[in-house]
């Protein structure tokens, strides 16, 4: 097993994890219970995302950095019905419209 990207909050790191997999890879998230020992231990607290399988270190590392260029955008507001999203989201979850 191998690191390939530190996130930021684990949410970026289960988004990561659930789209590499989508994909094809067999990626877990590391640490991601730590945060709540923040300030008590010395150590790197952030989740992080790690490739189970070695031969899939380049491709999944590649296919990472395809998602960070390409796939994070910008939170957003429903016109519809006021609803905030995260970035990834096209419809909106409440009422449907697109955004």
């Amino acid at each position: 097993m191998k690191k390939i990207y530190d996130a930021a909050h684990m949410f970026e790191a289960q988004l990561l994890v659930d789209q590499l997999q989508a994909a094809g890879f067999a990626v877990v998230v590391q640490g991601a219970l730590l945060s709540g020992a923040a300030g008590e231990l010395p150590v790197n607290i952030y989740p992080s995302v790690w490739v189970a399988q070695d031969d899939q270190e380049d491709a999944a590392t590649a296919a990472l950095h395809m998602l960070l260029q390409n796939e994070f955008r910008p939170p957003w507001r429903c016109l519809r019905c006021g609803e905030e999203h995260v970035g990834q989201f096209s419809q909106c979850w409440r009422c449907g419209a697109e955004r």
